[in-house]
């Protein structure tokens, strides 16, 4: 007697489903920005590093205090919460797992 699993009988079997999603080829930090920003203005590096720091820093103080925070052609950043249904009230209670940022971002092709 062997000990394989039964095949699930062809009526049964849901269909495949297909959905897209995206992909990222690489990653690119703060650094390389600082490094890409001052060839193509009059700003230094360092500049440029304080500004984006600044910025970061705006920007999460601003989803804290519950703002939508709209970049232009960079897209808007909002803070939004998932949670799962509950039968009583009291049981509906917000974690850290349950808080994330969400970046709309608007189209943009490259120059």
């Amino acid at each position: 007697m062997s000990n394989s699993s039964k095949e699930e009988p062809e009526r049964f079997k849901a269909p495949e489903k297909f959905y897209v999603a995206e992909k990222a080829d690489n990653e690119v930090g703060l650094n390389r920005l600082v490094e890409l920003i001052p060839y193509q203005c009059t700003v230094t590096a360092s500049d440029c590093y304080a500004v984006l720091l600044s910025l970061e820093h705006n920007i999460a103080s601003e989803l804290d205090q519950g703002c939508i925070v709209k970049l232009r052609r960079l897209g808007n950043f909002q803070v939004g919460i998932s949670s799962e249904e509950k039968e009583i009230a009291s049981e509906a209670q917000l974690s850290p797992k349950d808080i994330f940022y969400s970046v709309l971002l608007k189209s943009y092709s490259r120059c």
